[in-house]
């Protein structure tokens, strides 16, 4: 079985609340429209088979044809901080 991609629906960058100095998202702008992605896989194989860890998440800035790998973690306390997303329909 090739590799299975999960792809969220796409967020416009509403407002910029706080200037991250993070990798690729301190190059975000106000309009810029970007996505997320992670790869379904067998996380238990990561810490000894005894549980679970959180997936990497991939954000994708189509706007600007960027992209950034962070932890599950990492990406929701940047996005709860710095930025205020609106779904695009």
């Amino acid at each position: 079985m090739g590799e299975i991609v999960l792809t969220s629906e796409s967020y416009r960058i509403s407002k910029i609340v706080y200037k991250t100095r993070a990798k690729v998202f301190s190059e975000f702008k106000e309009g810029d429209v970007i996505r997320f992605e992670t790869v379904l896989t067998n996380t238990t194989k990561y810490s000894g088979g005894g549980g679970n860890m959180a997936a990497d998440i991939r954000t994708v800035n189509i706007t600007q044809g960027l992209s950034v790998w962070k932890s599950q973690s990492q990406l929701v306390n940047l996005l709860k901080t710095a930025f205020e997303l609106t779904e695009v329909e």
